[in-house]
């Protein structure tokens, strides 16, 4: 899926918001995220206004929804720094920025990119 125009912080959310929508979608019980991005951490569940309001309220909403499901359900989210270089999200960070994915009409654009 492409995001569109962002920030390194705000696509760095919209990454967080995806990726866990779509595992809890498919019946995860438990659900781990790793990160280098610290404000994402914090903005995934900060329904405050801020540029990435938009995935935080969708993250926020669904988490809400699986959390009624099941009171044994968890989630974590850790700070893995880049360059420390760990290997299972260095590979996925290293994919994610060579990734090249052409802009359509149905993209979004960030008020911060603007």
């Amino acid at each position: 899926m492409a995001g569109g125009q962002a920030t390194a912080p705000n696509a760095e959310l919209m990454v967080l918001e995806v990726s866990m929508a779509t595992a809890l979608v498919v019946g995860c019980t438990s659900l781990v995220c790793f990160t280098d991005s610290m404000s994402a951490m914090s903005d995934l569940v900060d329904p405050s206004p801020h540029s990435g309001q938009g995935s935080s309220l969708a993250a926020c909403s669904t988490l809400r929804c699986w959390f009624e499901a099941n009171a044994a359900h968890v989630f974590h989210l850790w700070h893995v720094p880049s360059k420390q270089e760990w290997k299972v999200h260095h590979e996925a960070h290293k994919a994610a920025k060579a990734a090249q994915i052409p802009l359509h009409l149905g993209c979004r654009v960030l008020f911060d990119f603007v």
